[in-house]
């Protein structure tokens, strides 16, 4: 006789319970198991692949030299395929240019310069109000100007709209001396790149703290003739003396000429002359000088010189190899004395007696 169906239910009921009982229990023991204890070495995981680091860019400054000036007062590094200039007269003038011939198409970075004065006319202030002013003209260009630091010295930053010659200065207001540094060049991207790498690097010395101030910047005292029996021609801004022997002078109201005696006819190219800017209200004289005969400050060579008690500026265009003007300046009123071909120490002479009024 065959099973029943009702004992047959109970059996399957029976192994239904039996096991959902078994998985109870496997699940409260895990609950209480403690899981730093479990062995999973044998469980497989797999893992995510390490994110790549990337490389470090390369310090562009690596190779490059490092130049101290003579009078240890800053150092700043360069690139290898520029040169440094120092006017050793004054040691205030620093002029670092490209040496490199193999340009790249929109590179010709042997035209660009950077030029650092460490006798600024300027304050920092001055500087940020003149700044953009063209002198000759009065034009205002519109200059961006930024307020930034540079080792850790007050400084200003202004940059000229892409296409001038002259595309960034920086004024820096250093403990015992303040620098101009100023770049000139068209291509505008590539220039400021080259400028802003040195300048990051650049660095006042500990000898700084003993350096004198723009006002004692050492000069080039020159040595003058003898004044004796010598007249004076004077006008209404000045006076000077001149050797009597040698020259006839030409009186006007805001210039006086001296015209040798052995002159021809109207020829002046041996003819000192002095004469009073209309143009100038204060600054800096070479900047006068470069704004006014239209070259760029990097074109202009100046020497400061002293002659007898006089403090005057000599300035040359780097094309010419002679003095071509001396600068004299008192207040707002500059007097500027073109050497023409005169003897230079004669015509020094003469602005060592200058008087003004």
């Amino acid at each position: 006789m065959g099973p029943r169906r009702g004992n047959v239910l109970m059996v399957v009921a029976g192994g239904v319970a039996a096991v959902a009982l078994l998985a109870l229990g496997y699940f409260v023991g895990l609950k209480g198991a403690n899981f730093n204890n479990l062995n999973l070495g044998n469980v497989p995981f797999v893992s995510s692949p390490p994110t790549p680091i990337p490389p470090q860019s390369a310090d562009p400054t690596a190779n490059w030299k490092t130049y101290v000036d003579s009078q240890k007062r800053f150092s700043f590094q360069y690139p290898p395929t520029m040169s440094v200039e120092e006017n050793k007269t004054t040691h205030s003038i620093y002029r670092i240019t490209n040496t490199d011939t193999n340009e790249k198409p929109g590179m010709p970075l042997n035209s660009y310069l950077i030029e650092i004065n460490l006798a600024p006319a300027d304050d920092l202030k001055t500087f940020k109000q003149r700044a953009g002013i063209v002198e000759m003209t009065g034009e205002k260009i519109a200059v961006t100007i930024k307020d930034i630091k540079i080792d850790g010295y007050p400084a200003v930053e202004v940059e000229y709209p892409k296409g001038y010659e002259q595309n960034k200065n920086y004024f820096i207001e250093g403990k015992n001396i303040n620098v101009l540094i100023a770049g000139t060049g068209t291509n505008g991207g590539t220039y400021h790149q080259v400028l802003d790498q040195i300048l990051g690097t650049f660095k006042f010395t500990e000898q700084n703290n003993n350096t004198p101030t723009p006002s004692q910047v050492p000069v080039l005292s020159k040595k003058l003739l003898s004044t004796v029996g010598w007249r004076i021609a004077s006008n209404n801004t000045f006076s000077v003396k001149y050797p009597a022997d040698i020259y006839n002078p030409q009186i006007m109201e805001k210039s006086i000429q001296l015209v040798p005696k052995t002159n021809v006819g109207n020829d002046r190219t041996k003819s000192p002359d002095f004469l009073v800017a209309d143009n100038y209200s204060g600054g800096s004289r070479r900047g006068w000088y470069a704004n006014t005969y239209s070259f760029y400050p990097s074109e202009v060579a100046a020497t400061e010189v002293l002659l007898g008690n006089i403090s005057a500026l000599e300035v040359r265009p780097n094309s010419q190899k002679t003095i071509d003007s001396i600068l004299v300046t008192k207040g707002n009123t500059l007097l500027g004395i073109k050497v023409q071909s005169a003897d230079l120490q004669t015509v020094e002479t003469m602005v060592s007696t200058i008087v003004f009024k």
